[in-house]
């Protein structure tokens, strides 16, 4: 089958935050004759459990990418470095156990509430 950019549209999605870390980036490969072909690329600790175990991407993915990037703005510093999360393995079983970070901070109560929230 020939490659043409009518067949192939090549859109990616880029999330940066204000410490210049790129989140979760996803590249999507419509084929205008086939399925959608979706594959993930992005930074462990802000990756949801659903899409570790390779389910459906949905909303609440990036839901829970949310939340870290407001537990790393409200600490000033990444989550990882808190929490014994320095190699692949562990950060993965951490997610995959449902970790979420404490809150340990007095912080506003929207801002907690909108934590809790995510």
């Amino acid at each position: 089958m020939e490659s043409s950019i009518e067949t192939f549209t090549v859109v990616t999605y880029y999330r940066t935050i204000l410490t210049a870390r790129t989140l979760p980036t996803w590249v999507f490969l419509f084929n205008t004759r086939k399925k959608v072909t979706v594959r993930f690329y992005g930074t462990l600790p802000f990756v949801a459990s659903e899409v570790l175990v390779q389910k459906t991407y949905k909303m609440e993915s990036d839901i829970y990418s949310f939340d870290m990037i407001m537990w790393e703005v409200l600490y000033g510093e990444p989550v990882t470095n808190r929490y014994d999360m320095n190699d692949i393995l562990s950060q993965a079983l951490k997610i995959l156990d449902g970790f979420r970070p404490p809150v340990d901070k007095v912080i506003p109560q929207f801002y907690a509430d909108v934590m809790e929230r995510c």
